[in-house]
């Protein structure tokens, strides 16, 4: 799944969940709607670490097994006012009516959770930006799960069980 893909599903399904103009990237001074701030990418060390067996080289599906968050703040303008503060409800129940969207073929669930105090006015701080009411989501990344333990076993190159 490429970033790309991932943000451009979550702005269109904001989009058709608001009625409003969604923007990716930092709130502008002028432009009024939702906006989608990627602010952290994390992927699993654990499942990006494997080592094909015998030192051979990773098939590229081989690499794909393990789960890839995205953070993003959602963010409106006008940010203190009734339209604003509405419009950002109206973002909140859209994720929270449909926790998992389809991109590609990969379904991502997005989860809406705290962010402590010091975090949140750290990114403020750091992009410049005044601190305003916003919504701290994660989307999570995921493939439907192999149908067994030995299609497992066969995706990350283990010889197959006898």
């Amino acid at each position: 799944m490429m970033l790309a893909d991932l943000f451009t599903a979550i702005c269109d399904m904001l989009c058709k969940r608001t009625g409003a103009q969604v923007h990716l990237g930092l709130p502008g001074d002028t432009d009024s709607g939702v906006y989608v701030w990627p602010w952290r990418h994390a992927e699993d060390a654990l499942a990006n670490s494997l080592v094909p067996p015998n030192n051979q080289p990773a098939k590229p599906h081989q690499l794909h097994i393990g789960y890839r968050n995205v953070y993003f703040l959602v963010l409106v303008r006008p940010p203190l006012t009734l339209d604003g503060l509405l419009l950002l409800d109206l973002a909140r129940r859209a994720i929270r009516e449909e926790p998992v969207i389809l991109v590609g073929k990969e379904r991502v669930q997005l989860l809406i959770s705290d962010l402590p105090l010091c975090d949140l006015s750290s990114l403020f701080l750091a992009a410049s930006q005044p601190m305003s009411i916003c919504l701290n989501v994660e989307a999570r990344g995921f493939s439907d799960p192999p149908a067994s333990l030995t299609e497992l076993d066969q995706s990350v190159g283990l010889p197959r069980a006898g």
